[in-house]
């Protein structure tokens, strides 16, 4: 038969309703994963499925859009309590998990040679369990933190065999706060923080915003005390070494060195206590802060007057709460710092208001530094130790040679990572989003995990390779219909995972319905409460239980090569369990504007005295000898006696993109002495050798141009709106414009974007990738300015205060008088009928005259043609165009979703209900920073805001362009510092 292009074509429409024919025949009876279930499948429709996010211990709600077959993007749940719609930038990324192409794809066994070889799953399960069978092996099993049916699967697995030995291990594990909470409560937990019910935040250290136990849930509550109300806004004080994203984000910023945190926090006790402001625990605190000396602090550069500022703030405020302890951080230093928070929240009467014992998060039964150690140090040439998707052999230095004293090792996951490479066996585990399960985060916050596609690999969910290893070895487990664990032998007893978690969901909800539970996501309340109980009494002998405060406060000397170590969890790499995703390494870090790569924050005062210069690589080595070396950023954001790095890079075995990027901070995490800090002291050496520093952006600095515009909250109050050109017919004027008005069918879509509400976090960004087919360039192109971001958040200093930072969103303003579209000689760019500043692909011949005529910079020119790797572009969206080599892009305010609504509308026989289209970034933003509209509405919020909001303003009004998009001004109040007018 001859191969036409019609016969491709019927051959590939068959071939994509066959499998999604597929798929819908084994979902029969087994899913219900649409959100509103459609009669019958579309090939051509998008599906929703209700899933959970595990790629951090935070546990947000997913919508996952699907059609055709396979899935394309990534949305927070609306109705989640955790997340409420917002998606961070893991989140958005947990696709190219699913179509990574350094996946585990087989089992895999060690041969004698030390190499890997190709297995099946029959003869593994039977080699392991005969293994176990025999009794000639002892089950221990490390994995990331599980709950639910999981978590319950792994106790019997191990039970069967005798076995308790079970370790939930994170790198990022919270212990000192737990250890802090008790030593004063006899409750060790990670309470539920309630932000938004605070007028007053004060972190010590704690990032957040970024990778503080449940960043996207912090994010949304931190925006909504933060956002101006009745004239009002919440207060934020950041008392660390560095200016991380969340101290950009904080309203007055303390540099402190490490080792002067702890003491720091105790000051701010002490003075609440002598100034009468502490509302209980006199008889506790007392005794804890006696020898605290305040005149001690004077040589770290924090005044009294100033410190006994935010002690009046933290006591009087109606509500607030301390935050403390950066992640990762273990030792007395961090403990102190842990333990003088508490007390703080305890003085103000905060536990049982702000902060909530009785709803701990699950990071609570996680293993911490000392608790891993003792359960690795007890390993022997017996154990058949199990390990699921976690890689302590990147993240805990000298591990590996602990885990080679088991007798086997068995990998159970979805990358060939540091630790899998240790391993004798590796099975390969579905990804999260091909998988059944549950995870609970919070009591009475119960997800529900379900398959959202086939699995792209000979790989098995994680319940099932453990249910079917225990049949192996003849201990067939099984879960009775009331809830009890038990063994059984039965053949009709519970056999897959994805009974047990029905199972175990029913008699957990009776009164619940499994489909609809499934179509939501789960099952919590319909609000989230305060504090449902009185907070536990404080442990009287809490004073006798510690050991006593390190109070030592000496500045350090910067000119010393000897320097404290401050490593730093990053919002996009998080602990480096997602540095293999390509959206990731090329979403700039909020603050340096730095990718694809590591570097070394540095003081200049402490580099002058090294001889060092911005991009000189030095070299970094702790107690233990332990270095690294990596290029350095000579910033005043770090403290002079401090040097930064962050965690997340440096991989030995992950995937071809994390492969020989930047340096394993881990490796610095050494045995430390008192005193050393949170990690350590290192000593600073310069190689002489030079290295280049990957930024998104040539500058930080605004030029005198007012871009990001900032007013004090008492001029907000009393301001008027200033005059905007609005684009619209009446914002032309026959003696000022070259060109008539365009006239507007039906819509003017427009945006307005609220700087204060913006934190930084990228998510919007990551998430523009996602939607609309952006490519990745890699760490060659990207420092060439070709990365083809169409919506930057860039990061600008204020123009008076060199050290406050905020982020300015940038994509295209879909200009009424756009300057790109008059130079353009074939009409690629062109205004549409509703306002849109529209870019025809098949026209563009890539002259790149709109890109020098645009003012904003927002466009990108195609400089190759991309390869997406196999099985990536199985993630395209096909709505939206894949662009050639030599054609300019930019954002189109996410135009096919514009459509769909159109046409949703349309078969509804109504209009477009105001708030029915987000664009990407909108839909993702966990602070609600967009709102997007139609201008010609006037009752939509995008209309009243563009026409009332006293803080509008356009990006560059004086060029008359006449910007499709408002931006809000940012607020700032005044800081603690008396020296601060």
């Amino acid at each position: 038969m001859k191969f036409t292009r019609r016969n491709f074509l019927k051959f590939t429409a068959f071939g994509s309703i066959t499998m999604l024919g597929e798929d819908a025949v084994r979902k029969a009876g087994r899913l219900v994963p649409y959100v509103i279930a459609p009669e019958k499948l579309s090939p051509v429709r998008w599906h929703t499925l209700a899933t959970i996010c595990r790629e951090c211990p935070a546990g947000c709600g997913l919508h996952i859009r699907h059609r055709d077959g396979r899935i394309t993007k990534a949305e927070g749940n609306p109705e989640h309590p955790v997340n409420r719609g917002g998606l961070c930038s893991r989140g958005q990324s947990a696709l190219q998990g699913v179509y990574d192409p350094d996946r585990v794809r087989s089992v895999l066994y060690r041969t004698r040679e030390g190499t890997f070889g190709e297995e099946t799953w029959e003869n593994a399960l039977r080699r392991i369990g005969g293994l176990l069978k025999a009794g000639r092996g002892r089950a221990a099993l490390v994995s990331r933190l599980e709950t639910g049916t999981l978590a319950e699967i792994f106790t019997q697995f191990l039970n069967a065999f005798g076995s308790d030995r079970l370790a939930f291990y994170e790198p990022f594990h919270h212990g000192p706060v737990r250890k802090a909470h008790a030593a004063l409560f006899g409750a060790p937990v990670v309470p539920y923080y309630h932000l938004d019910r605070c007028d007053y935040i004060l972190s010590f250290g704690a990032d957040f915003l970024e990778t503080w136990v449940s960043n996207v849930q912090y994010a949304f509550q931190y925006s909504s005390m933060h956002s101006l109300r009745n004239g009002r806004i919440g207060y934020f004080t950041y008392i660390g070494p560095r200016r991380s994203m969340t101290a950009c984000n904080a309203d007055d910023f303390v540099q402190v060195s490490p080792r002067n945190l702890p003491p720091t926090a105790l000051a701010i006790l002490k003075i609440m206590l002598d100034g009468n402001l502490i509302r209980q625990g006199r008889g506790i605190i007392s005794p804890l802060v006696r020898d605290v000396d305040l005149r001690s602090l004077e040589n770290t550069g924090i005044t009294r007057e100033r410190l006994e500022n935010i002690a009046r703030r933290f006591a009087s405020a109606r509500n607030s709460v301390a935050l403390a302890v950066p992640v990762a951080a273990s030792g007395r230093e961090a403990e102190d710092l842990a333990l003088a928070a508490v007390l703080l929240n305890h003085a103000a009467g905060r536990y049982g208001t702000a902060i909530d014992l009785s709803r701990p998060h699950a990071l609570s039964r996680t293993e911490d530094d000392a608790g891993m150690a003792r359960f690795l140090e007890e390993l022997s040439e017996r154990d058949v130790l199990f390990i699921h998707r976690s890689n302590p052999v990147y993240t805990m230095p000298g591990s590996e040679k602990l885990l080679s004293r088991a007798g086997m090792i068995v990998y159970c996951g979805t990358m060939r990572d540091e630790t899998a490479a240790l391993a004798d066996w590796i099975l390969p585990a579905n990804d999260d989003l091909e998988s059944w399960g549950d995870y609970e985060p919070y009591p009475g916050i119960h997800g529900l995990l379900q398959p959202t596609m086939r699995p792209l690999a000979d790989s098995r969910e994680t319940g099932d390779i453990f249910l079917r290893l225990a049949g192996s070895a003849g201990k067939r487990l099984h879960r009775g219909a009331n809830g009890s664990n038990g063994e059984s032998n039965d053949e009709a007893g519970i056999e897959t995972a994805q009974d047990w978690v029905q199972q175990r969901w029913r008699s957990l909800n009776p009164d619940r319905d499994w489909e609809e539970s499934l179509r939501r996501g789960g099952n919590w309340p319909a609000r989230i409460s305060g504090p449902g109980r009185r907070p536990p009494k404080p442990r009287q002998e809490t004073a006798r239980l510690w050991k006593g405060f390190s109070t030592g406060t000496e500045s350090g000397d910067p000119a010393d090569n000897r320097a404290d170590l401050w490593l730093w969890g990053s919002v996009h790499l998080f602990d480096g369990r997602v540095s293999n995703r390509g959206w990731l390494q090329e979403a700039p870090e909020p603050v340096s504007y730095l990718f694809w790569g590591s570097w070394i924050d540095i003081h200049p005062q402490r580099a002058n005295a090294l001889g060092v210069e911005s991009g000189d690589v030095i070299e970094l080595k702790n107690a233990d000898g332990n270095g690294l070396e990596a290029p350095a950023r000579l910033t005043t954001e770090v403290d002079p006696t401090t040097v930064a790095l962050a965690f997340g890079q440096g991989h030995a075995a992950l995937g071809r993109i994390a492969a020989g990027l930047g340096v394993n901070g881990y490796r610095l995490l050494s045995s430390r002495e008192e005193g050393d800090g949170f990690f350590g002291r290192v000593s600073v050496r310069k190689t002489g050798r030079k290295a280049s520093l990957p930024r998104a952006t040539r500058t930080q600095e605004q030029h005198r141009r007012d871009l990001l515009r900032w007013k004090r909250l008492e001029k907000v109050a009393v301001m008027k709106p200033e005059p905007l050109t609005l684009p619209l017919k009446e914002g032309y004027l026959p003696g000022r414009d070259l060109y008539p008005p365009h006239e507007h069918r039906g819509h003017r879509w427009a945006m307005v974007i609220d700087l204060q509400r913006c934190i930084g976090c990228g998510a919007c960004a990551v998430a523009c990738y996602a939607e609309n087919n952006l490519p990745v360039v890699g760490p060659k192109q990207a420092p060439l300015e070709r990365h083809m971001a169409w919506l930057r958040i860039i990061p600008y200093r204020h123009p008076d205060r060199a050290d406050r930072i905020a982020w300015l969103p940038m994509l295209c303003q879909h200009c009424d008088a756009a300057p790109c579209e008059p130079v353009c000689p074939v009409y690629a760019s062109v205004n549409n009928e509703e306002g849109l500043n529209a870019q025809i692909y098949n026209r563009c011949i890539g002259t790149r005259y709109c890109s020098n005529n645009c003012p904003y910079k927002v466009r990108r020119f195609n400089w190759m043609n991309i390869d997406w790797q196999p099985p990536l572009h199985w993630q395209l969206n096909p709505e939206v165009t894949v662009r050639s080599r030599g054609v300019m892009e930019k954002c189109t305010f996410c135009v096919q979703r514009i459509r769909n609504a159109q046409y949703r509308a349309r078969l509804a026989d109504r209009p477009v209900r105001d708030g029915e289209i987000q664009p990407a970034c909108a839909q993702s933003c966990p602070t609600r920073a967009f709102t997007f509209g139609d201008l010609l509405d006037p009752g939509s919020e995008v209309s009243r805001l563009t026409r009332t909001e006293a803080r509008r303003y356009h990006l560059l009004g004086h060029l008359n362009t006449k910007p499709g998009i408002t931006y809000l001004f940012r607020i700032e109040q005044k800081s603690t510092d008396p020296a601060e007018s």
